[in-house]
């Protein structure tokens, strides 16, 4: 899972269409946040939601049982199936309280935290290990950038631009490449591709968005321009 400036943990979470959880617990003493009837949880874009530390199950090996439940993409995914929504959510180190042996070790239960982002339309997984704490995460509205900062597209806040799907595909390739190169590698064209499940984009569209991005390629005349490298 990657992290913010702060040391955040950045984590995903599946929830019902109308954002509430998908389970509820009546013997879950909830500290902050919305529950209904049901005992179900509002996880709204803004919204911190804290429990006992006491009500989150701390035995690694009880596989499904209380506390509330943070995953990685694909396991939120899942969850929130497809007429749920995809919510990222970040969580402080220390309100982690155990990571079940099960599913492959793909969840965690903690005590607390706070929605970030609905990314639902987009089902774009955070690629880059680390997130600027002045900048937006994937929809993420009440975050602000800086006058200096360069807009691509993300901040959701400006006039320049409409948010849209294009502003989206921008945001996952260039985060994509960050990552790549913050490893030292210079990723090519079709991995990007790849990389890039869902968009339907061709190398020729996704070599346009990464030069608007101001990178440089390797590569000549006689390379396939699906091999085509960003360099660094």
């Amino acid at each position: 899972m990657p992290n913010d400036e702060d040391g955040m943990v950045l984590g995903y979470k599946g929830v019902q269409g109308d954002y509430w959880s998908q389970t509820g617990n009546a013997d879950t003493i909830v500290v902050q946040g919305k529950t209904n009837e049901r005992h179900q949880i509002l996880n709204e874009v803004g919204a911190t939601i804290e429990v006992a530390r006491r009500c989150v199950d701390d035995n690694k090996n009880n596989h499904c049982s209380f506390g509330l439940h943070v995953g990685s993409y694909d396991y939120a995914n899942e969850w929130a199936g497809s007429d749920g929504k995809l919510l990222v959510v970040k969580f402080d180190p220390s309100d982690a309280v155990s990571v079940p042996t099960d599913c492959d070790f793909q969840k965690l239960r903690v005590s607390k935290y706070e929605v970030v982002a609905d990314i639902t339309d987009t089902r774009t997984e955070l690629f880059k290990p680390v997130y600027e704490a002045n900048k937006p995460i994937y929809g993420s509205s009440d975050d602000d950038l800086d006058e200096d900062d360069e807009c691509f597209g993300d901040c959701g806040n400006c006039d320049c631009h409409d948010e849209d799907d294009s502003d989206m595909e921008t945001i996952a390739i260039r985060n994509y490449i960050e990552n790549k190169h913050d490893v030292g590698e210079e990723p090519s064209l079709k991995q990007i591709q790849s990389r890039m499940k869902g968009y339907d984009l061709s190398c020729g569209e996704i070599y346009d968005i990464v030069e608007s991005l101001g990178y440089d390629f390797v590569g000549d005349d006689d390379t396939p321009r699906s091999q085509y490298r960003v360099a660094q």
